[in-house]
Parts: C-alpha cells; structure tokens; sequence
C-alpha cells in the first residue's frame, strides 16, 4: 500500500466539499490509484476537520482504559465517545497506557519480590505468535494461585499477599478446604 501524498489528499478534501461521501468517484477522480475503501478511511482518520491530533490527557488515556474494561477492543465503539479522536489513536493510546502500567516481567517495590505479569491475549495474537514461534496449535498454560495463596494464609505468610477477588477466594475455599489446625501441622512438618 502506497503512502497518501499531498497531493491525493488536496484532491480527497476538495471533492469531499463539493460532492459528499461519493468514495466511488473520488476513487475514480484519483485514477483508480486509491480504492473507495482507502479514501473514506483517510477521510475519516486524517482528513476530516475536528480530529484532535494532540497528545491524550491524562482524563483521556483514564476514559479509555475504563471503556476497554466495558467494550474490550471495539476501537469503534470507544472512539464514540470522543467524537475528535478516531479508533487508531484510541488503540493507540490504549497500548501506549498498557506498556506503562502492565510491565511484563519487573521488580515490585511494595512485594519485594520479581514478578511476572500475564496480560490477556485474543486468540488471533496467541495464533500469530504460535505461528511465528514455528508450532502447529496454540498452548494455553493457565495457573491458578488461589490453591497456594490460601495454603499461605493459612500458615500466616500474608505480609505480600493481596485480598484477591471474593469470587476468587471462594473458588479456592471450596476446591482446598484448610483448617486452622491442618495448617498448624503442615507448619510444623514444614519446620522439622
């Protein structure tokens, strides 16, 4: 795909004023050059008057990481509610947060302790990656602590854990049922 020049985008911008979302004839007036399709989504993504192209706020980059916990990477739907931002600078800004805020393997200053971040992943990520690794299926290795954070509570080691979810202290409740005095022999099996 050829980069836009200046010159298409003067020729976009001035039959948009006279003739509208005619894609089709401002493909054709481009020579064919450029699809119907590659015209209304430089319209809409660079052309257009009232795309704000300054950096995110920090209200901004809060709004749309709050959106994405609703809609999840609907870029179109976020983009929505900021009628100046199109949804490549929303997908934008939601990764430029997500590299700050969720490092994938770093040192926690509260816990002490190295710790590895999983992020979740589509299905179409976790298959691109598996087909560049050279594997023929994807492989989901899930884990889940619940067992051992409340094996450690129970042997009173919570000075770095976090409450956790209430569904999923449940969960654990009811698949490792540990009692205060089986926990007091596990500590002192472990000591001797």
């Amino acid at each position: 795909m050829e980069k836009w020049s200046s010159q298409e985008d003067a020729v976009v911008i001035k039959l948009y004023e006279v003739c509208g979302p005619q894609w089709v004839t401002i493909s054709r007036t481009l020579g064919g050059v450029k699809s119907a399709q590659q015209c209304s989504q430089r319209w809409h993504s660079a052309l257009r008057s009232g795309i704000n192209k300054s950096p995110f706020t920090t209200f901004e980059h809060d709004t749309v990481r709050r959106l994405y916990e609703v809609h999840g990477p609907r870029w179109a739907r976020i983009s929505s509610y900021f009628p100046d931002r199109t949804p490549n600078m929303i997908k934008a800004s939601r990764e430029e947060t997500q590299v700050e805020q969720e490092p994938f393997f770093g040192y926690n200053p509260k816990t002490g302790m190295e710790s590895l971040i999983v992020v979740p992943v589509s299905k179409s990520s976790a298959q691109q990656s598996a087909d560049r690794a050279g594997r023929k299926e994807i492989d989901f290795n899930r884990s889940n602590l619940v067992r051992v954070v409340l094996q450690l509570k129970a042997l009173g080691e919570t000075t770095f854990l976090d409450s956790g979810s209430p569904a999923q202290l449940m969960e654990g409740l009811m698949v490792v049922p540990v009692s205060k005095s089986s926990a007091q022999q596990r500590a002192g099996h472990l000591e001797a």
